[in-house]
């Protein structure tokens, strides 16, 4: 019998030994319950899945559906799957106290809230709930805007008012990020961090992101927006 190296050697049979993998009994003795693998990777999916909305659009999404699921937990019907007549019950009650836009938003939160969950797009086919969305349009075309408009004056007023609440630091600081908002036409979740929201710099403004063309006497002012209203999804 010949031997070649770097081939097992032939076994009684005739048959080439199997391979010995270097630390294969302690990998298997370590290896993962597959229970455990298949609850890690359904927890992997349920983030990826969540992150496929913007935060914002997170937050705005869970008062819509927290509002869905109320409404028909204080009806006793269960509230998945939705049909279009259960869609119709709900437009119904919102029209009542939302507009035609508002309440398309909290449809399209109730949709994502059935595709997250594997369910079909409730909104497919729903030729009953168009017209009556449509209707909902004529009645209540938009919302009324309960906002006041920032103007010069306004924005005298909020410096004013500084030199009453601030120390000169916090109160330069304060004028700087409210004159920034104001001529740059910026919205607050741009310049500052939202409540309950942890500071993320690959998210918000940093002192890095600020930069001017002279140090002595600046002309310039550049702002980096890492993110902004319109590149969310």
């Amino acid at each position: 019998m010949q031997f070649h190296a770097g081939l097992p050697t032939a076994g009684t049979q005739g048959k080439p030994l199997p391979h010995a993998h270097p630390g294969g009994t302690e990998r298997a003795a370590n290896a993962e319950p597959p229970g455990l693998v298949v609850a890690r990777l359904e927890g992997i999916v349920d983030s990826l899945v969540q992150d496929s909305l913007a935060a914002s659009s997170q937050r705005a999404y869970q008062v819509a559906q927290r509002s869905y699921v109320a409404f028909f937990d204080s009806l006793g019907i269960p509230a998945l799957p939705a049909t279009e007549q259960l869609l119709l019950l709900y437009v119904a009650h919102l029209s009542q106290r939302v507009c035609h836009t508002t309440a398309r938003s909290y449809l399209s939160a109730v949709r994502h809230m059935h595709r997250s969950q594997g369910l079909p797009d409730p909104l497919k086919q729903t030729n009953r709930l168009d017209l009556a969305l449509k209707g909902l349009k004529r009645r209540k075309p938009r919302a009324e805007d309960t906002w006041l408009p920032i103007t010069p004056l306004t924005l005298s007023i909020i410096g004013q008012s500084l030199v009453r609440h601030f120390d000169l630091y916090d109160r330069l600081l304060v004028w700087a990020a409210c004159c920034l908002g104001f001529f740059a036409f910026m919205r607050s979740g741009e310049l500052t961090v939202p409540a309950g929201v942890p500071f993320d710099p690959e998210v918000h403004l940093t002192p890095m992101d600020v930069a001017v063309d002279c140090q002595q006497n600046p002309t310039t002012l550049r702002i980096r927006l890492k993110v902004s209203k319109t590149d969310q999804s």
